[in-house]
């Protein structure tokens, strides 16, 4: 580990937005030197007033501490901030709290290692305001000796929890988890357009919404239990009948003037699996459309999907027991304004309107408009 004189124990922090000021303040608290740099000058003001170190440049920060914290907005920010002071960084510890995919985080890893820099890729399962209470919680994965040595550290910021030595699995659990969140938050939007329509408020909604949301993830263990068991053929909602149900809610939102997009989608993936011969199996089974891939990439079904797990007496493109669902699916641009339309017929099984392609670069990607998840992808 270098030290060049610099105080042991000390952090340098790169990226004063709203969740880095919030990590830097913490440190300060436990009464750790902390270092800060931030690209756009004036955010350090309080810090520096609470016995924080200013740096003028990345290299006067990395070079003033032996663990070197990043907090950005993305991969490409990291690369641009870091690649300059490579040679800077060898011999000491680096911690990517940056929102990333995990390629862009193995990318990172491999980078560090062809440097002689110990690198830890970090996930922030918290918002700002609640890092150094006990509900925050992060992620890391990388260096399991790195892990060791700051874990004291780290749980400054909230609890600390090693994922391995993939430096991408602390980013895979991140975005997988935040999946779900923007899922349910997506859900509760749409729940409270329909009743909002009708002259009920959201804040009545969020209660009523929030004692069925909580009884629901009880049910977690017995789906990842025939998740993980690949047989979908027991007792539970079949997929036939969750077309059912989803149209049905499709047509009340289409009623209401509200856009039936995020029905659209989880019926989208319904429809496929029902197609492909499994309208009796448990609707549990849309995990293996999920695994199959993407429609248009060529790597679709190479995965464990529904031919690889197949359950039940079906296989793919064999033909369901009974007529899917026929009921009219609102389409058209419908994600503002309410629905303009119906035009589904049998056998138009549409996809979300998602724009998706693959890649195997991790390299930077473009950001993408709207508010980041949590962690240090937040807004300044």
């Amino acid at each position: 580990m270098k030290n060049d004189g610099v105080t042991k124990g000390s952090v340098a922090l790169l990226g004063l937005g709203t969740m880095g000021r919030v990590l830097a303040e913490r440190l300060l608290d436990a009464g750790h030197p902390v270092t800060v740099w931030n690209r756009t000058p004036g955010r350090d003001t309080a810090l520096v007033e609470r016995g924080a170190r200013r740096a003028e440049t990345v290299r006067e920060a990395v070079t003033a501490a032996t663990t070197i914290v990043t907090c950005l907005f993305d991969h490409a920010s990291v690369r641009e901030t870091l690649e300059p002071v490579g040679a800077d960084l060898t011999g000491r510890t680096l911690v990517d709290l940056t929102t990333t995919t995990p390629n862009e985080a193995r990318w990172l890893g491999g980078w560090a290692e062809e440097r002689g820099i110990e690198h830890l890729d970090g996930a922030i399962m918290a918002t700002p305001s609640m890092i150094g209470a006990p509900e925050a919680s992060l992620l890391y994965s990388g260096s399991a000796e790195a892990f060791g040595r700051h874990r004291t550290l780290f749980e400054v910021w909230g609890s600390a929890t090693y994922d391995g030595a993939d430096h991408g699995a602390a980013s895979l659990f991140d975005l997988a988890l935040l999946s779900g969140m923007y899922t349910m938050f997506t859900g509760f939007a749409h729940g409270a357009a329909m009743v909002t329509s009708a002259g009920v408020t959201a804040e009545e909604f969020a209660h009523r919404s929030a004692r069925l949301l909580s009884a629901m993830t009880g049910v977690f263990p017995m789906t990842a239990k025939v998740i993980d068991e690949g047989d979908y053929t027991g007792p539970g909602q079949s997929l036939e009948w969750t077309a059912t149900a989803l149209d049905t809610i499709a047509r009340a939102s289409a009623e209401q003037g509200v856009s039936p997009g995020p029905i659209e989608m989880t019926r989208a993936l319904v429809l496929a699996q029902i197609e492909a011969g499994y309208g009796n199996e448990n609707s549990d089974r849309i995990y293996e459309e999920l695994r199959a891939g993407c429609p248009g990439d060529p790597r679709r079904g190479e995965g464990p999907g529904r031919a690889a797990r197949s359950s039940g007496p079906h296989r793919a493109g064999s033909p369901p027991d009974r007529p899917r669902a026929t009921s009219p699916l609102p389409r058209g641009p419908m994600l503002e304004g309410g629905c303009p339309g119906f035009s589904h017929t049998e056998g138009d099984t549409p996809w979300p309107r998602f724009s998706w392609s693959p890649t195997t670069s991790p390299g930077p990607t473009p950001p993408v408009p709207g508010s980041p998840a949590p962690g240090c992808g937040w807004p300044p």
